[in-house]
């Protein structure tokens, strides 16, 4: 489980060890969001979402499961949904977002990292 196991976000064992070796929140964010969401999920949103450009919104759940995961092992950052470490996140999330946006646009294909 990601967070805290009542709100049922699972990801793949070895993504949260892989994950564990980044030493920062945002760089944690950014890989797991792939395991959290299907790519066809994230093309279409990003964490908040924007109405005028027709942006969905993420999982408000999983994303607060991904940021609950995140303040447990950084619990010294600002990582509540108005701390500056979490926009932060935010903006490394969003950034992750758009360049799959990107390669889906040129018919990038991704290899495995």
């Amino acid at each position: 489980y990601l967070g805290p196991p009542h709100r049922d976000v699972k990801v793949p064992e070895f993504a949260l060890s892989a994950a564990h070796l980044r030493t920062r929140p945002e760089l944690i964010a950014r890989y797991l969001i792939k395991f959290i969401f299907p790519e066809d999920v994230l093309v279409r949103s990003n964490v908040y979402g924007g109405v005028r450009r027709g942006i969905q919104a993420l999982d408000h759940n999983k994303i607060s499961a991904l940021r609950e995961h995140l303040l447990e092992r950084f619990p010294w950052m600002k990582l509540e949904e108005d701390g500056s470490d979490w926009k932060v996140c935010v903006g490394a999330i969003n950034s992750t977002i758009r360049k799959f946006r990107y390669e889906r646009k040129m018919g990038i294909k991704r290899g495995i990292r």
